[in-house]
């Protein structure tokens, strides 16, 4: 059973080199015989027998993917790329999603699904596609929505997860927004399941938990590596009670991608890893299962990233409900439809500044009760609904890796919105995950995922030029004093004091609502124009990344 890894773009080829790198250095000492070896590599007779990654490296500019095969030819008795499976050209995209999407799209991707084909005919059984790409740039993004389409098109039975890095919210590119909102489009369409890795939360874990001064690229890639590896790693269904009391079979990859998105809406997955900590503080260290479920738990109930500083929320059984806010859904039996009111604003809910407004967006059906038990009120904040009742979440997956696994046991671990399933695996002083002897990885379908993709209420009240009516005229004399509307102001945003008591509030940076506040005032469209993306395909975009929050915020 093997899995073909598909790294596209700068980030995706980095971050995709570190995960194999981790996951060979995982299972080195057991290479000939473990599963996890053979589901991401394969031995090649035409190089003597070496380990070949089971992977495919594309990119539009030629100097990642070189470097990446450098550093493999000079590490000794390690694997290495099959150099048929390689694609770059001597142009980059620009930064521009539509340049890498209609433009390189239609010049690379047979060539792409071509070698694809090639690696599956290599496989004995492909248990699915394994696809890293970034969607800050323009290669990442566009050309990785053209893959994700194509996929879609020439595999369809074949499980897709692709794993995105969230770009950093004080900006990498100006024009970075836009390409996030339409390549998280493209691939919530495309896709089964999707694995973001927020640049943010990096940082944090890499600053505050492994206590790095100074963070490189490489920091951030080995942070996602060792998670990918706690996730991907072959383990076995276990008891909820006694953790050595596994399946005889290892989990595939299909099925851990169905219990995490059990429902078509909700594909938004984070991966969250137990304990972080420096090298150093590794040997003076012991942990117990009992210490890790629950902090693993505690840091789902209040959608945290780290082990520290944040609010242990309440169990959701026991999170007292509150009447404000809450989204009332009326289901006609006899139609089928959901007829939604918010007591939040969105961007449908006023009068639109575009001359053509397209119709009001068909909101999906709440999700079915097996899959939530408890609803939340809808908030402008999302983080503060979140430190008052918890985090609402579809499903939870508990990865164990260690020693004495008869002594671990999921008990009063305080999660109950969804069923947890508990995946395990037996390792030894060699195969230690991130260099501690227990650790849990916890893969969660929740709330929380809808908060960098939403689109605030407040963006709405943006001054533009093109409001005429008086509506609006009235709703833009109700501007705070300290509003300004300066261009730098719609992808910058000031730094504010952090607390870590609580979760920080930043409604007002998410990419989703920078970009939204460019299409207002029609900023660089002019630059996906010039490849014939226009202004209504954008806003479309934007509709169908509102629903997919509409869904989350409905939990």
């Amino acid at each position: 059973m093997s899995v073909v890894t598909v790294q596209l773009g700068q980030a995706g080829n980095q971050a995709g080199h570190a995960m194999l790198q981790c996951m060979w250095d995982h299972h080195a000492s057991q290479a000939s015989k473990s599963d996890s070896v053979h589901r991401f590599f394969r031995e090649s007779k035409r190089c003597g027998g070496c380990h070949v990654a089971r992977a495919i490296c594309v990119d539009t500019e030629s100097k990642v993917i070189s470097h990446i095969n450098e550093m493999q030819h000079q590490a000794p008795k390690s694997w290495t790329y099959d150099q048929a499976r390689t694609l770059f050209t001597k142009r980059g995209a620009g930064n521009n999603w539509a340049n890498g999407y209609y433009n390189y799209g239609r010049a690379h991707v047979p060539d792409i699904v071509n070698m694809i084909r090639l690696e599956m005919e290599a496989c004995d059984l492909v248990e699915g596609f394994s696809i890293l790409q970034s969607v800050a740039g323009g290669t990442g993004s566009g050309l990785g929505a053209a893959v994700l389409d194509a996929l879609q098109d020439e595999f369809p039975h074949v499980p897709s997860w692709a794993k995105i890095i969230w770009p950093h919210e004080t900006g990498e590119t100006v024009v970075q927004s836009y390409n996030c909102v339409l390549s998280m489009a493209h691939a919530y369409q495309a896709c089964d399941g999707i694995l973001l890795f927020e640049n943010d939360h990096l940082q944090d874990i890499c600053h505050r938990m492994l206590r790095l001064k100074r963070v490189t690229v490489q920091d951030l890639n080995k942070v996602i590596a060792q998670q990918l590896v706690a996730a991907l790693s072959c383990t076995r269904e276990a008891s909820l009670d006694d953790f050595s009391q596994m399946s005889p079979v290892n989990s595939s990859f299909g099925q851990v991608l169905r219990e995490a998105c059990p429902h078509p809406d909700y594909k938004l997955l984070r991966l969250r890893l137990v304990p972080q900590m420096p090298p150093t503080y590794q040997a003076f260290t012991r942990y117990e299962w009992a210490p890790l479920l629950k902090t693993a738990s505690a840091m789902l109930n209040a959608g945290a990233h780290l082990e520290e500083g944040f609010h242990r929320a309440r169990p959701l059984q026991n999170a007292a409900r509150s009447a404000t806010g809450t989204t009332r859904a009326l289901v006609t039996a006899a139609t089928g439809t959901v007829a939604a009111h918010a007591a939040t604003a969105d961007l449908t809910s006023q009068t639109p500044l575009y001359p053509h407004p397209p119709a009001e967006p068909p909101f999906l059906a709440p999700p079915p009760e097996a899959l939530v038990q408890g609803r939340h009120g809808t908030e402008d904040n999302t983080s503060t609904a979140i430190a008052r009742g918890g985090n609402a979440c579809v499903s939870q997956l508990y990865f164990c890796h260690g020693t004495d696994l008869a002594s671990g046991a999921l008990r009063d671990v305080g999660t109950t919105t969804a069923t947890p399933k508990v995946f395990a695996s037996r390792s030894n002083d060699r195969t230690r995950i991130a260099g501690n002897g227990k650790a849990v990885a916890l893969l969660s379908n929740e709330k929380a995922l809808a908060h960098p993709l939403r689109v605030t209420s407040s963006c709405l009240s943006v001054k533009s030029p093109a409001a005429k009516t008086p509506q609006l005229a009235a709703h833009h004399n109700t501007i705070k004093p300290n509003h300004t509307t300066r261009p730098q102001d719609y992808y910058y945003s000031h730094k504010r004091a952090r607390t870590h008591a609580r979760p920080r509030k930043r409604p007002q940076r998410a990419v989703s609502h920078k970009a939204w506040r460019l299409y207002r005032h029609r900023a660089f469209l002019h630059q996906y124009s010039a490849y014939g993306l226009g202004a209504e395909d954008l806003h479309q975009h934007f509709l169908a990344l509102q629903q997919v929050v509409r869904s989350y915020q409905s939990l």
